[in-house]
């Protein structure tokens, strides 16, 4: 195990035993650590990183009693912040569906019904060129797994 593994592990489970300095100090030092694994993933979604380690870090405070001392403890952490990071990624994508943009100024301000249509085909091919299809991809493109197997298998690659 590495050091920083080694520390936090010992700080978690000084903590576990009633040490409350000891597990202030573990969730302040995982915040960091959380911080920087998530920024890594969502770099597409920078605003969105601190309100995903706040909710990571509520979620291992209310399953700390889930931590197996037997195993290492950012693997445990880990899966818990791909789940956050996953949860995120659905509401972003149905609250993105169910939403039409207001900001899309050629469309807004066009003349005609015609330059409407145009306005808006262009603008979703830019949306294609520049982000992910699916949910699939997004939790992809964010280091997550995707469910059902091999993406070169399913043609996502």
């Amino acid at each position: 195990m590495s050091e920083k593994e080694d520390r936090l592990r010992s700080l978690l489970l000084s903590g576990l035993a009633g040490d409350a300095a000891r597990y202030h100090t573990f969730l302040k030092e995982l915040s960091g650590h959380l911080r920087a694994f998530l920024r890594g993933r969502l770099s597409r979604l920078p605003d969105d990183v601190e309100d995903l380690v706040q909710e990571t870090l509520l979620a291992v405070h209310n399953q700390r009693h889930t931590y197996d001392a037997g195993q290492p403890l950012t693997a445990w952490v880990h899966a818990i912040a791909r789940y956050k990071l996953v949860d995120l990624l659905r509401r972003r994508s149905t609250r993105d569906a169910l939403t039409d943009p207001l900001d899309d100024e050629a469309t807004f301000f066009a003349q005609s019904d015609v330059e409407a249509a145009s306005a808006k085909r262009g603008r979703q091919i830019i949306e294609a060129a520049a982000g992910p299809a699916t949910l699939a991809d997004c939790v992809y493109e964010a280091g997550g797994p995707v469910g059902g197997g091999d993406r070169k298998a399913h043609g996502h690659v």
